[in-house]
């Protein structure tokens, strides 16, 4: 820690940053709650199609299932249900 602090004595972030564009970047007020509230909306979005992925999967593992008169009930292979 002692060494970092040295070294940024020795080479300060100034005295490399010249020029126009030797600002650090910085977001304005806006520009941060422009962003955070994109974010927010995909977050939002991912939610929603995960939500209607599973509702989806749920819908059609009800609907594959056979009709209970369709099924054979005692387990056992009939020659009806072979057919």
């Amino acid at each position: 820690m002692l060494l970092a602090a040295l070294l940024l004595n020795i080479v300060h972030p100034g005295l490399v940053l010249k020029g126009p564009e030797s600002e650090f970047p910085h977001l304005s007020r806006k520009e941060k709650k422009m962003l955070k509230q994109e974010k927010k909306a995909a977050k939002q979005q991912r939610k929603q199609e995960k939500k209607s992925a599973k509702e989806q999967r749920m819908w059609e593992r009800k609907h594959s299932r056979q009709p209970p008169a369709a099924r054979n009930e005692g387990g056992f292979e009939t020659a009806e249900a072979a057919v």
